[in-house]
């Protein structure tokens, strides 16, 4: 994992290679069960372009997110109230999907155990069948 801050901005990068189709590991970016099952639960999602996503969270603690880039299946960007943004790159090689994800946000404490967090839930579910 590669950590920088820049401006008080943390960037968090990491690459992951998934042995599945490239449009099944995708999904995991716009569909509401898949995102949900990896970063924060989801009660609704617009997978398009400025498209929301509807977090379901504790009552005040409600949060949303917008897809400020959408090139399904290849490159997405999550702008998101709670997570920063999320830039998220797929390739498929061979029979291989690589994910390369970017996390950027204002400094925040807790960050980067978020960011860990939530990439080792998304490998676990990727990977779960």
């Amino acid at each position: 994992m590669n950590v920088s801050a820049l401006n008080d901005i943390v960037v968090i990068g990491r690459e992951v290679k998934v042995k599945k189709d490239l449009t099944e590991v995708a999904a995991f970016i716009t569909g509401a069960a898949q995102l949900g099952s990896w970063i924060s639960p989801v009660k609704s999602v617009e997978a398009k372009l400025h498209g929301v996503i509807e977090f379901r969270s504790e009552p005040g603690f409600e949060h949303r997110g917008t897809y400020t880039v959408f090139d399904s299946p290849d490159h997405f960007i999550l702008l998101t109230d709670k997570f920063g943004e999320i830039d998220v790159h797929f390739k498929q090689v061979d029979a291989n999907t690589i994910v390369n994800f970017k996390f950027s946000k204002l400094g925040d404490e807790s960050y980067e155990r978020i960011v860990s967090d939530a990439v080792t839930r998304f490998i676990a579910m990727v990977n779960y069948k």
